[in-house]
């Protein structure tokens, strides 16, 4: 703060101790001296006393005090008033100012002797910080119907200082199938806002008010929705480790339907890691609440359940399965069955002697494997294989048990004799782990050669 310096009118003399002595003359006035107080920290909403009361008079006349808010931040409301300070234009020499924002207010003092008016001092203010922010209130919890608007209210809400507020609504929880936005909220900026809800369920709407210095804490207000149909909420254990090659237990029990409807279940394969050939297949019951899942390498798979309410699916629950390698494992038995033969029937032969030609019978289909079987102790899924090792013959579903093996065409040597065309074949058997068991048998088909007349 500058303060002018103090001028006096007269001579000058000196005391005997030689301190001058000043002499005013009476016929002069000198001008006063404002001084105010040094400059100050205030808070926003909080009576701040200025001081002016050091200002003085050389010829020790009264002074009026002449208070003036020069500066103040840009928005507050003290600049467009009158009189901002008050007391003012008094002898008391104090005023006081309530600063109503954050920043920088600066304070113009002149004081008045009657006859002369002094050069100006200044106190700046600055303004850090707020004293009690305004409350929000955002009404009581709401219960409405689906295609009812709910009003929300916070004209409830107030400001310790009496400022006069404004408001922010916005929705912090909404049902998972809702397609409302805090955008999608009524008149969000004002006292009372209107909610539009969607879908039955649970909404969360908060308030907060702003007096210009300061912000509320929110205030929220829950609105329950009912009515219509809520889709139904699918729920599982989202993690399970395990190993490959057991059935892993699954779990979407706690599904559950807003209206209390009965559901319908449906597991999925998402992903699957690389190596594994599973297909949905690999849920015991893909269409119940509790189920397992047979994973056939080890590594991470990512698996769904949905459920139906008679209307509307869930969104999908997912659950991930990491699997290791199964530690222990007994390798499959395996018995391929007795060896069967069925008759080609009889072909035509001419000649007699090293000269005699048969005609060849047609193929034959035999079935092999009807009293084949495959045990595997831990009960793991089987690969099965039959594969031609000897002879001719084909195999058409190489899968299958009982197989069908077609035996090649034979012709007899001459007439009067049988041949045979044997057909070995093996069994293999491979469980998930990739233990590997195998068992062979045969299949056989007879040609009998005819004289030809």
């Amino acid at each position: 703060m500058a303060t002018p310096l103090r001028r006096a009118v007269g001579l000058m003399l000196l005391t005997g101790c030689g301190q001058p002595l000043y002499y005013v003359d009476p016929d002069v006035n000198s001008p006063p001296i404002a001084n105010a107080d040094a400059d100050a920290v205030a808070t926003a909403g909080v009576s701040l006393e200025v001081d002016g009361r050091a200002s003085y008079d050389p010829e020790g006349s009264a002074l009026t005090y002449q208070w003036s808010l020069d500066s103040a931040p840009v928005g507050s409301a003290l600049a467009g008033l009158q009189a901002p300070l008050s007391p003012n234009n008094d002898s008391s020499g104090v005023t006081q100012l309530v600063p109503d924002l954050l920043g920088a207010y600066v304070i113009r003092l002149v004081v008045d002797d009657g006859e002369v008016v002094s050069q100006p001092a200044f106190v700046i203010v600055d303004v850090l910080e707020a004293a009690n922010p305004p409350v929000a209130e955002a009404g009581p919890d709401l219960t409405v119907s689906v295609g009812e608007a709910a009003r929300l209210d916070g004209t409830q809400s107030w400001d310790p200082l009496g400022g006069a507020l404004s408001y922010a609504w916005s929705l912090v929880l909404v049902p998972s199938a809702s397609d409302v936005l805090s955008t999608d909220l009524g008149s969000a900026n004002t006292a009372v806002a209107s909610l539009s809800p969607d879908v039955p369920g649970t909404y969360v709407a908060t308030l907060v008010v702003d007096n210009g210095i300061a912000l509320s804490p929110p205030d929220a207000v829950t609105i329950t929705v009912t009515g219509g149909n809520a889709p139904p909420v699918a729920s599982t254990n989202s993690t399970v480790s395990a190993e490959d090659c057991t059935h892993v237990p699954l779990d979407c029990t706690d599904s559950y339907d807003p209206e209390g409807g009965d559901l319908t279940w449906y597991w999925e394969i998402q992903e699957i890691p690389e190596g594994s050939a599973l297909t949905n297949d690999a849920f015991a019951d893909r269409a119940a609440a509790e189920t397992t899942f047979y994973p056939d390498v080890a590594g991470v798979y990512l698996l769904s359940c949905s459920v139906f309410d008679g209307t509307a699916w869930s969104d999908p629950a997912l659950v991930k399965v990491t699997t290791i390698e199964r530690v222990a494992n007994t390798a499959p038995e395996v018995d391929a069955g007795t060896p069967r033969s069925e008759s080609m029937g009889e072909a035509p032969c001419t000649g007699v002697g090293a000269s005699a030609t048969c005609d060849s019978c047609p193929a034959v289909d035999v079935q092999v494997g009807r009293d084949a079987t495959i045990t595997d102790a831990e009960d793991d899924a089987l690969t099965i294989v039959w594969d031609v090792t000897e002879g001719g013959g084909e195999i058409d579903a190489p899968g299958e048990v009982p197989v069908t093996v077609t035996v090649d065409p034979v012709a007899p040597a001459r007439a009067g004799q049988c041949t045979s065309e044997r057909v070995e074949i093996e069994l293999i058997v491979t469980d998930c782990p990739g233990a590997v068991t195998s068992d062979s048998t045969s299949a056989s088909g007879e040609c009998c050669g005819v004289a030809t007349p």
